[in-house]
């Protein structure tokens, strides 16, 4: 959630694994919210920044699916179905997994339009950032690469889709930095 100004927030949430990420809005400080809004894309923990030139900063993750939900059963893996099915018709791209990574989006009317998420670190990611301002106009973002101590990234990323639960104890967490400057 941030702070814009004049009792104005604007919040942005993750709704479950299998549904986009939305933003609502409040006019009075908190004590009342408009209808939550899709922003059609999915995303982990989005995290909110407002640099001091005017933009809205959004960063967010995700992280792919396969092995998480596959052959967990029935329940499971028809809500992977359902999953996909509503992010190809919320969103337009039939397999979200191949979007894994960290994003950054954003925005110069306080959150009433936005960029395109632009992504910033590729997969394997754990999916939650972390951000912070810089300056002006610039801001780091942090993200949690997935690691295998040993191992190639194609050897994880192998792993990830073939065999993931072997190799999930033996993971572990690598943190990457990296500033991301935006003009108004």
């Amino acid at each position: 959630m941030v702070e814009l100004g004049r009792g104005e927030l604007l919040a942005v949430m993750r709704t479950g694994r299998f549904a986009p990420m939305y933003q609502t809005r409040s006019l009075d400080g908190g004590k009342t919210w408009g209808k939550p809004e899709s922003l059609h894309t999915l995303g982990l923990f989005p995290q909110l920044e407002l640099l001091s030139n005017g933009v809205l900063v959004c960063s967010f993750g995700w992280r792919p699916t396969k092995n998480q939900v596959v052959g967990a059963g029935a329940p499971a893996e028809l809500a992977l179905q359902n999953y996909f099915r509503r992010y190809r018709d919320e969103v337009g791209i039939a397999d979200p997994s191949a979007a894994a990574g960290d994003y950054v989006m954003f925005s110069v009317d306080k959150g009433r339009t936005w960029t395109k998420p632009r992504q910033i670190a590729r997969p394997l990611t754990r999916g939650y950032t972390a951000l912070a301002p810089l300056g002006p106009d610039s801001c780091l973002v942090v993200s949690r690469r997935v690691v295998i101590p040993g191992e190639s990234e194609a050897s994880v990323a192998r792993k990830w889709g073939e065999e993931w639960a072997r190799w999930s104890e033996k993971s572990e967490v690598a943190l990457e930095a990296r500033r991301i400057t935006v003009g108004r």
